[in-house]
């Protein structure tokens, strides 16, 4: 084979290892456009409910208002199957425990009031009863305490006191007059609820936006006591037997227990030394 020959062997495969890299690179750049233009898989969207949520602490037995509860957006997976999820659903419900700035507020932990005492039973311990006491005191004409306090409850009423010496027994039958004894019969009660009477002022019921009622126009009629079954026996006892019955506040913060004795007219005459008077 001469030389011109061997040339054009040489020219025509060189030719064609050409074309064939130029087809590899042609089909590599048109798979590359295929992939590149394909569109990217949209994400799902995360479904959401809106909530009801309280806006500040809310204390058990508490009838909510609009200023209480909100709405809120949270994932679907986090709003349990008992939210509520209308503010309608929560406004004018009474809490059965106590709610927390920012807690979800869920079906269960609500009631509907059906009286005007509302449903105190719902926030009551299963060991205690609730109990009505007269607020006849002075206190109470002043309408000085309030829901949620804590007072002592102070009692007087007749009975016959006889006199016991030292080591002698005291006698098995009454005798002498009744006298008033005073004492403390409870120590640190909470107030559960007030049953009271509004008597609005002429000049009140014709304001279009009535306000708040005031001290003056509201009457206490009885405290409503959660107490031990047999607690509540006593005070029912006490004021069958016709005693009468003063409340005393107490700070918040009281915590202790007084050391108290009862008093009599003895006590009195001995501690202001009124036998020794001629």
């Amino acid at each position: 084979m001469n030389s011109r020959v061997r040339t054009g062997l040489l020219i025509a495969i060189g030719g064609l290892l050409l074309i064939a890299i130029g087809i590899f690179v042609v089909v590599g750049f048109l798979n590359f456009g295929v992939a590149s233009t394909e569109p990217t898989p949209t994400p799902v969207a995360e479904v959401k409910f809106l909530v009801t949520f309280a806006t500040n602490d809310v204390a058990a037995g508490k009838v909510l208002t609009a200023e209480d509860v909100t709405l809120s957006e949270v994932p679907v997976q986090y709003a349990p199957r008992d939210a509520i999820t209308n503010l309608d659903d929560a406004i004018g419900r009474i809490t059965k425990t106590d709610l927390f700035e920012g807690e979800m507020i869920l079906e269960h932990n609500l009631a509907n009031p059906t009286g005007q005492a509302f449903d105190i039973a719902y926030v009551l311990d299963e060991n205690h009863v609730l109990m009505a006491v007269p607020a006849n005191d002075l206190m109470s004409s002043l309408s000085m305490i309030q829901r949620g306090d804590i007072v002592d409850i102070m009692v007087t009423y007749d009975t016959v006191l006889n006199p016991v010496g030292e080591g002698e027994a005291a006698p098995t039958t009454e005798e002498g007059p009744s006298e008033p004894v005073t004492f403390t019969s409870f120590q640190k009660v909470d107030i559960t609820a007030i049953v009271v009477q509004i008597v609005k002022k002429e000049e009140a019921q014709a304001n279009a936006t009535p306000a708040p009622p005031s001290r003056e126009e509201i009457t206490v009629q009885a405290y409503l006591l959660a107490l031990d079954p047999q607690d509540a026996l006593v005070l029912k006892y006490i004021k069958d037997a016709g005693g009468i019955f003063d409340f005393v506040l107490r700070a918040p913060t009281s915590t202790g227990q007084f050391e108290l004795s009862p008093v009599t007219s003895e006590y009195i005459k001995e501690l202001y030394g009124l036998d020794l008077i001629p």
